[in-house]
């Protein structure tokens, strides 16, 4: 039977600010099938089996993948990204989970997910899924900071949407699940900020995958207008995008970079159709911000 362990933060130097982070692990984002470091990413001190892979994604065709070896080792390793803070009084942080089990699910690994702050050298929080199916996250209403369960379980072989909003203004972290609401806890370290992530197991055994991790600042993004009416197309593509939406009027687009860097601004459009030329950009992944009069949607498109 596995042992329960404690947290240690990891880092990896690289130091920008930006207002969001965003990745999916696709190939238009320059990675591919196999071993790390890869784009943003790089290993944690310990070295556990860690992979982009193919055989389960969210979104795309891609993901992170995260295996345990039954070592005789099992401080927690992984992989952990570069330094590209977030500062704000509100932190969102999103990303996709799927577990499959180990043949002896007895044996199996537990994985976490750390919001960190590298800069201020602490984690901000955990979320942590285990071998045997409950969701525990880190609570210190007591005092004491530790491992809590959530009273929540997950079931193998599933994607699920995971969702960390850290208020720092307020010292307060609400953790949900699937847009449920599951857990509620005050800050319990002395971060001001998410600057990084790291992604790790106890490498007992079974594996994980990761997808469409982001981390961003909510006030910018917003109120929605209606998705179902907004079209992006064609997408990918080498050049032109149009985008449509029937029950609203654009008034600019911006189109950013997975680091958040700006890299094309349209002003003053008042249309309901208009297209935004990326020929110019490099080929990969970048989010587009429309702007309208009922609101703002965020886009993901595809250069070629």
């Amino acid at each position: 039977m596995k042992k329960l362990l404690l947290l240690f933060i990891f880092t990896l130097t690289c130091f920008e600010s930006f207002s969001q982070f965003s990745t999916s692990f696709e190939s238009s984002e320059g990675y591919t099938l196999g071993a790390f470091p890869q784009g943003v990413w790089g290993n944690t001190s310990l070295v556990t089996n860690r992979e982009i892979s193919n055989e389960y994604a969210s979104d795309g065709q891609q993901s992170l993948k995260l295996s345990g070896n039954n070592g005789t080792v099992h401080n927690r390793a992984g992989v952990v990204s570069s330094t590209n803070e977030v500062t704000a009084g509100i932190v969102e942080v999103k990303f996709k989970f799927y577990y499959v089990p180990a043949a002896d699910v007895t044996n199996g690994s537990d994985f976490f997910f750390a919001p960190q702050s590298p800069t201020e050298a602490t984690v901000v929080t955990f979320y942590r899924f285990t071998f045997d199916n409950k969701i525990f996250v880190v609570d210190n209403s007591s005092g004491t900071a530790a491992f809590t369960d959530t009273g929540y379980t997950f079931e193998f072989n599933q994607w699920y949407d995971c969702k960390i909003v850290i208020d720092f203004a307020n010292s307060n972290i609400d953790y949900y699940l699937d847009n449920t609401l599951i857990f509620n806890a005050p800050t319990w370290t002395a971060a001001t900020k998410v600057g990084n992530l790291a992604i790790t197991n106890d490498n007992y055994e079974g594996s994980a995958y990761f997808d469409e991790i982001s981390y961003f600042d909510p006030s910018l993004q917003t109120s929605q207008f209606s998705e179902n009416l907004l079209s992006v197309f064609p997408n990918p593509t080498k050049d032109i995008v149009n985008v449509s939406n029937t029950s609203a009027s654009i008034n600019s687009i911006e189109v950013t970079d997975l680091n958040g860097r700006v890299v094309k601004t349209v002003n003053a459009i008042d249309a309901s159709n208009t297209q935004v030329n990326i020929s110019d950009l490099s080929s990969g992944v970048y989010m587009m911000k429309i702007v309208s009069d009922q609101g703002i949607s965020t886009k993901k498109v595809i250069k070629e």
